[in-house]
């Protein structure tokens, strides 16, 4: 009877974002000896670019819409001043804080961090720099990154909602360019802290993924928030100025129009998987047409003993979603729950747009589709946040 072949590790995961890292920790949790490898800060899209970031500068924004109302209230007080330097510091140390911890939780768990780029040698070894690591089983999650596109001239001049990030003042003059929630949340945060704020959108309406009742709510308490909306457009050109800010030439409903003065243009129109460095093809993982990484039900890839799950997969992108798959995977894996993973079906989601409104799959089409029969359906306008006392 051969031995069984010796392995450096039972599990590694590629990638230190909330799904690698929930599998790692739930996977030694259950006795496996587990590395975990990150090329950079650990927290992934979430901590350092995302949700928490994001979700300060969202903050900071709804501060300046209840201003507006403080004197309702019987507050003497006035929107003078915004430091935006002050606040990047501070969400900066949060986000350092953040990273911090989850360094301390692999620590914790005895996981191993190894600090590099990862590439396949084969089902069960991987290379980092000059070092080889050889593993039972390997997880992917790498997530993803903003898209720019590399069909317009001056597309470089742009940035993305990773940029948007390292912003160190308050742009007097935006163009956000795309209508999914991202380029919408980032509109209506610029906007509100006093940046003159242009939307380029292809289609009539944001949000377009979402329920239409939505879509057109948002676009209504966006539009009164002071973003400027360009309808059926998108972006031709762009070039720097001498003075440094940017033209945007687009083209808006069949004609010609240019934005001058323009402080700083965000793509936000999709994101694409981190898989160029892995060279997967040494392991015949199969990809999807849009380059993501092919799963089943269960996480597994086309190849044996590799798994992967996240952004990298393309569906669902959420935090939350990467997680439960992630630790899900690690109970099938380790604690003999050979049934157990995410169901990937009516999940809840939403923008951050200053209205109380989220999004639990699509009223009426799921309501359509998972019942036999027809069943009423009643729509009613949204009640959104009215704080000024008429």
């Amino acid at each position: 009877m051969s031995e069984e072949k010796s392995y450096d590790y039972d599990l590694v995961v590629i990638g230190g974002g909330s799904g690698g890292m929930a599998t790692a920790r739930r996977a030694a949790e259950y006795g496996a000896k587990v590395a975990l490898i990150e090329k950079g800060a650990l927290g992934g899209t979430c901590v350092n670019v995302g949700c928490v970031p994001k979700k300060v500068m969202y903050n900071a924004a709804l501060h300046v819409e209840m201003m507006h109302t403080l004197k309702d209230y019987g507050f003497n007080s006035e929107f003078k001043h915004f430091n935006w330097n002050h606040l990047k510091t501070k969400r900066d140390n949060l986000v350092k804080n953040l990273n911090e911890v989850y360094e301390k939780n692999l620590k914790k768990a005895n996981i191993t961090r190894i600090t590099g780029i990862a590439c396949f040698v084969d089902n069960h070894k991987l290379q980092v720099n000059n070092s080889f690591y050889t593993t039972k089983k390997i997880v992917i999650a790498t997530g993803s990154r903003p898209r720019v596109p590399t069909n317009i001239e001056g597309s470089g001049l742009g940035i993305t909602s990773d940029g948007f990030f390292e912003l160190d003042c308050l742009p007097k003059k935006s163009v956000i360019v795309g209508a999914g929630y991202i380029g919408v949340e980032l509109a209506g945060i610029l906007s509100l802290l006093g940046s003159k704020t242009y939307m380029s959108i292809r289609h009539a309406s944001i949000l377009r993924t979402f329920d239409e009742l939505l879509q057109s709510v948002a676009m209504e308490e966006l539009e009164k928030n002071g973003v400027n909306f360009l309808r059926n457009s998108h972006v031709t050109r762009v070039a720097k100025s001498t003075d440094g800010t940017l033209v945007v030439d687009l083209s808006y409903k069949n004609e010609a129009l240019r934005l001058s003065d323009v402080d700083v243009l965000i793509w936000a129109i999709g994101r694409d998987p981190n898989t160029e460095d892995l060279q997967l093809s040494k392991v015949h993982v199969d990809l999807t047409s849009t380059g993501h990484i092919k799963v089943n039900a269960y996480q597994e890839t086309s190849a044996s003993n590799i798994y992967a799950l996240g952004d990298v997969c393309g569906i669902f992108q959420l935090t939350p979603v990467a997680i439960a798959a992630g630790r899900l995977l690690a109970e099938r894996l380790y604690n003999n729950k050979p049934y157990a993973k995410f169901e990937y079906k009516n999940v809840p989601t939403g923008p951050l747009v200053f209205l109380k409104r989220k999004q639990f799959a699509n009223m009426e089409t799921n309501t359509l589709k998972y019942t036999n029969q027809d069943l009423p359906l009643y729509l009613t306008p949204l009640l959104t946040r009215k704080l000024n006392l008429l």
